[in-house]
């Protein structure tokens, strides 16, 4: 027994959060009806694999995005490191970048 609506919409957070086994949350569904069953686990699927996808997916793009940063902030320190612009860097631009306090300092 929900008792109202605030504690069947809790009971759905419940489901899809861990804080309730949703199997057991679905019992009271199929007994009103195969059609509430059916409803209440298309909620369920469609809020984990569907909703929480597309959350983990902008995390991912956020992280994604600022190691592209750091990709491009190590790519120009590597630019300015490789003195002949051959396109690799040898043990004495090496050596020599690491006395440079700019290069060190970045």
């Amino acid at each position: 027994n929900w008792n109202g609506m605030g504690c069947a919409v809790c009971s759905l957070f419940y489901s899809i959060s861990g804080g309730a086994d949703w199997a057991e949350l679905a019992t009271p569904f199929w007994t009103m009806s195969w059609g509430n069953g059916v409803s209440y686990m298309a909620f369920v699927i469609a809020t984990i694999f569907g909703l929480l996808n597309i959350l983990v997916c902008i995390f991912v793009q956020e992280v994604d995005a600022k190691n592209k940063e750091k990709e491009d902030e190590i790519a120009a320190l590597f630019d300015v490191m490789d003195t002949d612009k051959n396109g690799s860097l040898s043990a004495e631009e090496l050596s020599e970048a690491l006395r440079n306090d700019i290069v060190v300092a970045q």
